[in-house]
């Protein structure tokens, strides 16, 4: 799609711009607050207990579930993450990636705003702003309060806010839904936020299991290097079809590290994809034109032709 007409698109970078500093008022704003992560990507619903607190300068967040505990502690250029695994398991990469919708408010610079449209999600009017470059596209929707309503990806990923309560002069929402290709990954039902009665603790993290890079205005990494993967000859001859998810940590220098399948397609579809993923390169996260240490999640499909 090309780029959309100059109004539309200075319109769309103004929505952008509007709802990242909401986005960051409400960052900065000291609250606590906890709630039931329900995943939904076994056999059976797995509930988890999540809980939240921040001073403003210093954030922790934890996910705990029978034989599970992650404590991530963000201040100052770096998050720490305390976890039993070396990588992270899918719903919860993608529950910390919808609680923090910021990154996604942001143009990089190889995107563009192609297209502003309005439309009802979860019963009210929201107006979504479409976003491409050569390699991806992806939208943010938005209500008139500049509260999340809707992130979708191109890869299939869509997170969705609703159920809103008042903090503050801050809206925040109580439920945030994540789904892939149409199948539900979490579902998290929050309190409401509460003002922070105590500090945050963020010295008890004696194991840490990785350190990213953290600051204001943190960019994502943009994929710079693709290598396609090869679709597997036996399971085209078979018509079969799948996705695969890899999670994986985009170093300074650009290159994927502790490239771990975290959502397989079967054997050779998980080869495949490793084969080719392990070869690609990024733009690094930044913070102020530092590049710093990221975490991603690479969705796979194979699709055959019809």
């Amino acid at each position: 799609m090309a780029p959309c007409s100059d109004s539309a698109a200075v319109r769309g970078s103004s929505m952008l711009k509007d709802a990242y500093a909401a986005s960051e008022q409400a960052m900065e704003q000291p609250r606590s607050q906890s709630g039931q992560l329900t995943i939904l990507t076994g056999s059976k619903p797995v509930d988890a207990t999540y809980r939240y607190m921040s001073t403003g300068s210093i954030w922790r967040e934890e996910i705990i579930f029978p034989g599970f505990r992650e404590i991530r502690v963000r201040g100052g250029s770096a998050e720490k993450i305390q976890r039993p695994f070396d990588s992270e398991p899918l719903a919860i990469y993608a529950a910390f990636e919808a609680i923090r919708g910021t990154k996604w408010l942001q143009l990089l610079s190889d995107e563009h705003v192609a297209k502003v449209k309005n439309q009802e999600i979860s019963k009210l009017p929201a107006r979504c702003v479409e976003i491409e470059s050569k390699k991806s596209k992806r939208t943010v929707c938005l209500h008139d309060d500049n509260t999340l309503a809707e992130l979708r990806s191109g890869t299939g990923w869509i997170y969705e806010y609703s159920v809103y309560s008042s903090f503050e002069n801050l809206r925040l929402p109580m439920r945030i839904r994540g789904s892939e290709n149409g199948s539900p990954v979490f579902e998290l039902n929050l309190t409401s936020a509460q003002g922070l009665t105590t500090g945050v603790n963020g010295d008890d993290l004696s194991n840490t299991s990785l350190v990213l890079g953290w600051c204001e205005g943190l960019t994502r990494p943009i994929s710079d290097k693709k290598i396609p993967p090869h679709y597997p000859e036996a399971a085209r001859q078979s018509h079969q079809q799948g996705t695969v998810d890899l999670y994986g940590v985009v170093a300074t220098d650009g290159h994927l590290r502790d490239l771990t399948v975290v959502r397989s397609a079967g054997p050779e579809f998980d080869r495949a994809s490793l084969d080719a993923v392990s070869q690609w390169t990024y733009t690094p996260a930044m913070c102020g034109g530092s590049p710093v240490t990221s975490e991603t999640v690479i969705t796979v499909h194979y699709t055959l032709s019809p």
